[in-house]
């Protein structure tokens, strides 16, 4: 009863933005995984959202349950505590506010450390997509020419950068 309640009583959309989602163009970028591309979607006729990157949805319920680690019970509570609703009619104790807020700070730092990881790996392809300009401007024109130190150095960065790039992405 008291989930039918919660669910009367907010909308979808005034959740997910409660808790620091952002659209634009209808779509934002999901807080539950790393991405670059907004591929969240909300529907306020059903009163769901869905992830298309991540493949997850659900009502406002599973959204809170899903963003900070809760069990559903927990994540109704959360919802009726921080929209000041009043409908359970207990406070969650403060152990409860304790662990909510660590879980929001573990899920920011999650989402920060993610990411820093993807930045990290867009930046290592633009070092590499110049260093390769570069080996391909300083090609020998004849095949019995011998390469140029600039172009020895740069083949091995390219070979350093494409390493790491595989690395990063758990190919080697």
């Amino acid at each position: 009863m008291i989930f039918q309640k919660i669910k009367a009583s907010l909308t979808i959309e005034a959740v997910v933005k409660f808790y620091g989602v952002k659209f634009t163009r209808g779509k934002a970028i999901c807080p539950l995984h790393g991405e670059k591309t907004p591929s969240f979607v909300v529907y306020n006729k059903n009163q769901t959202w869905q992830c298309m990157g991540c493949k997850q949805g659900g009502d406002i319920i599973n959204f809170v349950s899903k963003l900070f680690g809760l069990k559903n019970i927990d994540a109704v509570k959360k919802l009726d505590y921080d929209f000041k609703l009043g409908l359970i009619g207990e406070k969650p104790s403060k152990e409860e506010l304790l662990r909510f807020k660590q879980q929001q700070e573990a899920r920011e730092h999650e989402r920060e450390q993610q990411k820093l990881k993807e930045e990290k790996y867009f930046r290592l392809w633009e070092v590499f997509a110049e260093y390769d300009k570069i080996r391909i401007a300083n090609m020998p024109e004849n095949k019995n020419e011998r390469p140029n130190d600039l172009l020895i150095h740069v083949c091995e960065m390219v070979d350093i950068y494409w390493e790491q790039i595989l690395n990063y992405k758990g190919v080697t």
